[in-house]
């Protein structure tokens, strides 16, 4: 279980921040489970690569796209972000952890 959200500012220990109170009912229980997998079968083989699950994402739109970091191109899943501001952010795996980008303004 990861929680790149809360670790991007400053405190990401899932243990203590999956009992944070959330007061917005659309947003609660809400989590994301990614699976990286290996071989022709990908993340649908019988023993995948590595399973994350994902909580305290504020979303309300998940894509996932390619992006450009350092001179290479990743994919990483797009947020749309719940609340008024409809702002985006990205989360991409480096190779060690998953990484919470916030990028400002709307996908749209």
């Amino acid at each position: 279980m990861i929680d790149p959200y809360y670790d991007f500012f400053g405190y990401g220990d899932p243990k203590v921040t999956t009992t944070f109170s959330e007061p917005d009912p659309v947003r609660r229980g809400l989590m994301v489970l990614i699976i990286h997998g290996a071989g022709p079968d990908g993340w649908r083989s019988a023993t995948p690569k590595s399973k994350f699950v994902v909580v305290n994402l504020p979303y309300r739109t998940l894509s996932v796209r390619k992006m450009k970091l350092r001179k290479k191109t990743i994919e990483a899943v797009y947020i749309e972000e719940a609340g008024e501001t409809g702002e985006s952010s990205a989360l991409f795996f480096d190779g060690k952890k998953f990484k919470y980008v916030p990028m400002g303004g709307s996908m749209q």
